[in-house]
């Protein structure tokens, strides 16, 4: 399919979601709950959802290191906010997974292994909140009988951890080895045999892998603590448990290559998983304009840090333009 034409009817879905929404809701009432939001709770989140940026970012410095490749910590950060920010305005979520790699690649000389390490702190991220969400799925297909989404949920959970186990722990690289010897993909076929060898040479530290996904449930954790002041910012005592377990079914349901980044998909399940808790419409439907207040605050600073790496970008390109030019004369 036509690439614009795909992201025409993505943006056309969100659009068709979130207008069907409004009309749904009161907005006086929304606006009236989002004034009166507890200014604390929405303090604790703001610091919280930057605190996932800064774990994400250790779980990247783990994976480097095994390389032997020695970033400074802050410039991680930066690139992590850089990759939220490009990710917010292109189709795909993965844009800033690529931009990143671009980025310190450019710098490191290494782009197969900042590739990998890019690629793995994608999919341990992935394979935690395929397995919450599959655990989730199932107890609320027996307690809430939410069956048909829960259904959805559990296959593409499983269906993500199937993904992320053959990617990582099975040995593809004879079948891999086979397509390379078609001409025509020859070229794309050896960067991505190099690629796969290096990410397979992460399975020789064990302790390692059990780190890298410490830090992804810790992310994840973060993630629901951060529904649950939200809930608490309108002034709704949802309980933390009905939080862990709905949360990574909306991840999953906004993860579904539906609509442009989950836009409509994040909102509509929003209300529909905390309607079935007992919340009003309304409040739901401003718990998720919470929760995507968070992350536009996160998408504005990169794009801030963005800005300025490409201005020192830019100065540099200035700098070394005058410097070859002084030279020749």
């Amino acid at each position: 399919m036509n690439k614009i034409l795909k992201t025409t009817i993505y943006i056309f879905i969100s659009a068709a979601i979130i207008t069907y929404l409004l009309y749904k809701a009161d907005l006086n009432k929304v606006i009236l709950i989002l004034n009166e939001a507890k200014p604390a709770m929405l303090i604790v989140g703001i610091i919280l959802s930057y605190g996932q940026t800064i774990i994400d970012a250790a779980k990247w410095n783990a994976l480097l290191r095994f390389k032997n490749i020695c970033i400074p910590f802050f410039k991680l950060i930066a690139n992590q906010m850089v990759g939220l920010f490009v990710s917010s305005f292109l189709p795909s979520r993965y844009s800033g997974d690529i931009y990143r790699t671009y980025l310190l690649s450019r710098t490191s000389g290494r782009p197969y292994e900042i590739a990998a390490s890019v690629l793995l702190q994608r999919l341990s991220g992935l394979f935690v909140l395929g397995l919450s969400g599959a655990i989730g799925a199932i107890v609320c297909f027996f307690t809430l009988k939410i069956e048909v989404i829960s259904i959805v949920v559990f296959c593409t959970g499983i269906a993500i951890m199937a993904c992320v186990v053959i990617l990582f722990l099975t040995p593809i690289k004879k079948n891999l080895m086979r397509i390379e010897k078609i001409s025509i993909l020859s070229f794309v076929m050896k960067k991505i045999v190099k690629l796969h060898d290096v990410v397979f040479e992460y399975r020789k530290n064990q302790k390692l892998l059990i780190k890298i996904f410490s830090y992804s449930l810790l992310f994840y954790f973060e993630a629901f603590v951060i529904i649950f002041t939200a809930c608490l910012a309108v002034d709704e005592d949802v309980h933390f448990i009905y939080v862990m377990l709905v949360m990574p079914m909306i991840y999953l349901l906004e993860a579904l290559p539906i609509s442009l980044n989950g836009h409509g998909i994040r909102e509509g399940a929003f209300i529909y998983f905390f309607g079935e808790y007992g919340l009003a419409f309304e409040k739901a439907f401003a718990i998720s304009i919470i929760v995507l207040f968070y992350r536009l605050l996160k998408c504005l600073s990169g794009g801030l840090v963005f800005a300025l790496i490409h201005v020192k970008i830019e100065k540099a390109s200035l700098k070394g333009a005058y410097e070859s030019t002084h030279e020749k004369h």
